[in-house]
């Protein structure tokens, strides 16, 4: 991909994306525990930030210590590890939040203090099931919801300021038990559903009409919205300043197997069913077989039939080869981040020696897949602001490149 130091050689030449203005950040921390203001437009230079479908978003930055003795204890103090939730603002829109959980200084000579923080998902790691939660016949949905409560719920100091639970339900139902015996903590419970029923979730940032900074905790099946609904577009040559096609290889064949409730009562008594599916496009235009087992855990299944449907289930998500391009946006470039929702379909068009214009100009390549993750990278000193944008749920059947 292209480097900082030829992004900013291409800006400072007056290319295309040279004169477009670029946005600003504002840089807030509020305290976990009751959302009260710890500093605002903090004075960071930031790397970069990301956010991933299912958690795993991460921030690196820099707070910038050469202001006045007062000053500065006061922005460190705003930065304070595990109590500090710190929120990017895109032109006054909240785009990215997560906790500061360290500081990984080299050296005091420099006046610079690195910040690391990670999506609040990273606070359920920490959040540990000691007594069963149990969900009867209960949406897949509520479940989810449930083990987020239980979570902030607990005492004492589990709360977390601000928190919203978007609603809506899944339409998968079943009966689930997460055992206090297990001690396992709720983003493993969590991910336990996504990796059963295929759900997915993101804790959003907004901010409420009266200024005050919120977060969502978004469900879907899948996110996003579909487009063109989504209103998300990148051309190349156009809004796009970079592209990389990537492909990866999958399996397209699932075999699974999962422990089997034949009481009937959601209990294992030791055994197992069995089921699998094949992609049969696939293996039809010639591609060589490739196995996956999987074993999905906290849930047990009463037939084949049930363990051969997961496993059909799961399959477009592996099979074929993955297209995956990565996008870079320049700056000033439009959808901004602040209009673009993690697990929504985008469309893109590409040009280039890769793909040469086909007849009458049309685009070299064209499709539709979903932004599964992002990462920002704001102006600084050291960057010109851009952003990379990862496609996915493109499974590529036997065909050209």
């Amino acid at each position: 991909m292209i480097s900082n130091a030829d992004l900013l050689a291409y800006y400072a030449s007056g290319g295309p994306f040279g004169t477009a203005l670029q946005s600003v950040y504002r840089y807030t921390t509020t305290n976990c525990l009751t959302g009260a203001v710890m500093g605002d437009w903090l004075p960071l230079d930031v790397s970069s930030f990301s956010a991933v479908i299912n958690g795993g978003g991460t921030f690196t930055g820099s707070l910038d210590d050469t202001a006045d003795p007062d000053q500065n204890l006061q922005n460190t103090g705003a930065l304070t590890p595990r109590k500090a939730i710190l929120w990017c603002l895109q032109d006054g829109t909240p785009v990215w939040n997560g906790q500061v959980n360290a500081w990984n200084p080299t050296t005091v000579l420099q006046q610079q203090l690195p910040i690391q923080a990670s999506t609040l998902e990273t606070l359920l790691s920490g959040r540990i099931i000691t007594t069963d939660l149990m969900f009867g016949n209960a949406d897949v949905f509520d479940m989810a919801r449930g083990i987020v409560q239980y979570a902030f719920s607990q005492t004492p100091n589990g709360q977390v300021a601000g928190i919203t639970y978007a609603s809506g339900e899944s339409g998968i139902t079943d009966s689930l038990t997460f055992a206090g015996s297990q001690n396992g903590d709720c983003l493993s419970a969590l991910q336990t559903l996504v990796s059963t029923y295929g759900i997915e979730f993101a804790f959003r940032p907004y901010i409420t009409q009266a200024g005050q900074l919120q977060t969502s905790f978004d469900l879907g099946n899948p996110l996003g919205q579909p487009y063109p609904a989504s209103a998300l577009a990148y051309n190349f040559p156009g809004n796009l300043l970079d592209y990389a096609f990537c492909a990866t290889a999958g399996a397209n064949q699932v075999i699974g197997s999962a422990e089997a409730d034949n009481s009937g009562d959601g209990t294992s008594d030791g055994s197992a069913y069995t089921g699998s599916a094949i992609d049969s496009t696939d293996i039809g235009n010639g591609y060589p077989l490739a196995q996956a087992v999987v074993s999905p855990t906290g849930v047990t299944f009463s037939s084949d039939d049930q363990v051969a449907a997961y496993c059909q289930g799961i399959l477009p998500s592996m099979t074929a080869t993955q297209l995956a391009p990565l996008l870079v946006l320049g700056n000033g470039q439009e959808p901004q981040l602040n209009v673009t929702q993690l697990g929504s379909y985008a469309e893109a068009a590409f040009t280039s020696w890769m793909h040469p214009a086909g007849t009458g100009g049309t685009p070299g390549w064209s499709g539709t897949g979903r932004i599964v993750s992002w990462e920002c990278f704001p102006p600084s000193s050291q960057q010109a602001e851009y952003l990379q944008l990862q496609l996915g749920a493109m499974p590529f059947e036997g065909g050209t490149l």
